[in-house]
């Protein structure tokens, strides 16, 4: 991981706005960390270990994500509470709305229906984890091959 100079996306010099894709080295980075944790999850499977990660896959990304795992299949989840839920956890958080917001809301309702999607508006960690693992094979992806 990153321990200095991470690069997050700054909508005005990171996105493109043709595509919605980030560039530069924000976009070199976020490739890197999808990629690299991809692996690192297909290493620990490869050992018979059950792997969750965590990330905003939205848009194009997915592609990146199905490139990564191609070669087996995988659970894909997708946690979707509603616009106000995420803005009121954020002012929870004390971190305040990102400015790449409609970034984000645009790569969801481009993102293909597959996978899992859970509106998590009215539950807690638990009652996320116990809905997800009772209905994980919704979530069964089969990766394209490379």
């Amino acid at each position: 991981m990153i321990v200095s100079g991470c690069r997050w996306p700054d909508v005005s010099d990171d996105i493109d706005v043709a595509t919605g894709r980030v560039i530069g080295e924000a976009g070199a980075q976020l490739t890197a960390r999808l990629r690299n944790a991809c692996l690192l999850s297909r290493s620990f499977v490869g050992e018979g270990f059950t792997t969750v990660l965590t990330d905003i896959i939205v848009g194009w990304r997915f592609q990146e994500l199905m490139g990564n795992l191609a070669g087996g299949p995988f659970h894909f989840v997708m946690l979707r509470p509603s616009v106000e839920v995420l803005h009121q956890r954020e002012r929870e958080r004390a971190s305040g709305s990102n400015e790449w917001e409609e970034h984000i809301e645009g790569g969801i309702e481009e993102m293909p229906p597959v996978g899992l999607w859970l509106d998590t508006r009215a539950w807690n960690a638990s009652e996320t984890v116990d809905e997800i693992l009772n209905r994980r094979s919704e979530g069964l992806v089969g990766a394209q091959p490379r």
